[in-house]
């Protein structure tokens, strides 16, 4: 008898009940993921300024990765509904992937598939743009979550930002 409340408080109020809700849901989900492996990556690249060691170079990349895989993901969507958020999580993500992939030359490690498709992804994000970066990194990182968390205050309730951070905390665990 319990099994069938839950499913039905699941049904009615948590799982979405059509496509459209379930797309809309998934969209809002991958805006906070961007929000999140964007934090995510800038803590791990001054992890690795502060201590550039293996580990960190590791933990580094694999935000980058993520951070890349996540924005390909939301893309074009950012791109058409947020414009500016997109330009500036990009204008921060493009100078991203060559300094990991350098780092990683120069501590001798050799480049991977993952390292040639992380390359490949940036370039084909870059035509989504319509600004032009201003090359600091520190501002455009700010930027981008500034603009963000705007657009997700405008778009989202607290219950599913809430909802899709422990999501992502979940899905970027090791």
């Amino acid at each position: 008898m319990l099994d069938k409340i839950a499913e039905i408080l699941l049904n009615k109020f948590i799982i979405p009940r059509t496509p459209e809700q379930k797309a809309e849901r998934d969209v809002k989900e991958k805006i906070v993921f961007l929000h999140e492996s964007l934090i995510y990556c800038h803590n791990a690249y001054r992890q690795y300024k502060s201590d550039p060691n293996d580990e960190n170079l590791a933990v580094w990349k694999h935000a980058v990765v993520y951070l890349i895989r996540v924005l390909e993901e939301i893309g074009t969507t950012l791109a058409t509904f947020a414009p500016d958020a997109y330009d500036d999580v990009y204008d921060y993500a493009d100078p991203e992937v060559p300094d990991v992939l350098r780092a990683e030359r120069d501590r001798s490690q050799v480049e991977d598939g993952e390292s040639t498709e992380l390359r490949q992804t940036i370039k084909e994000l870059k035509s989504l743009r319509r600004s032009k970066p201003t090359g600091d990194v520190s501002y455009d990182f700010d930027r981008a979550i500034t603009r963000l968390r705007e657009f997700m205050r405008t778009s989202m309730t607290p219950g599913e930002i809430h909802r899709a951070q422990k999501a992502f905390k979940s899905e970027i665990a090791p």
